[in-house]
């Protein structure tokens, strides 16, 4: 899907709710490729949060401050702000949890697949496997994640794998 601003593409990994788009989304989690420096969308009422997945350096300006940002860095920022990639030292992809302010509220977080431990109270939990493999083990079954796939975990769903994944917490603004 290409970006609100026309300078590049991302791949919308879900949407809530389904079909609605960057106006009307209330949270998106997507993987962007970054490859020159430029300026982000503007996405006003939306909070963000970006992390990087590939060992690359970057430098982001937001509302005038200077982030450095290297492999599974997390920088959270308003999509009212005016934000910019200033230096990237290759292409690299970086994964984007955007609520809407009011709305929902998230996090992520890096984890080793094979210490996967119990999970909050989010009302939504989803698992993105950056390298390795995982295997989610449910009531419903077993099902195999590989790299960049992403899905959705279950409270009760057991988490065995090698490599490194990403939690992606959604809660409801209380």
């Amino acid at each position: 899907m290409p970006w609100a601003n026309g300078q590049g593409t991302t791949l919308e990994l879900v949407v809530h709710p389904r079909g609605a788009t960057t106006a009307s989304m209330e949270w998106r989690i997507s993987v962007a490729t970054v490859a020159e420096p430029g300026p982000f969308s503007s996405l006003p009422g939306v909070d963000r949060v970006l992390l990087m997945l590939d060992d690359i350096d970057a430098v982001l300006s937001v509302d005038g401050t200077t982030v450095a940002v290297r492999q599974f860095d997390q920088v959270a920022f308003s999509g009212d702000s005016e934000v910019a990639l200033t230096t990237v030292s290759a292409p690299a992809r970086d994964l984007n949890l955007m609520t809407r302010r009011g709305l929902w509220g998230g996090r992520m977080t890096r984890v080793d697949l094979g210490a996967i431990g119990p999970r909050t109270g989010a009302d939504h939990t989803w698992l993105l496997v950056v390298s390795g493999a995982a295997d989610i083990t449910d009531h419903d079954g077993t099902w195999t994640l590989g790299e960049l796939d992403l899905a959705r975990l279950p409270a009760d769903a057991a988490v065995r794998g090698s490599g490194v994944g990403v939690v992606l917490e959604i809660a409801r603004d209380q």
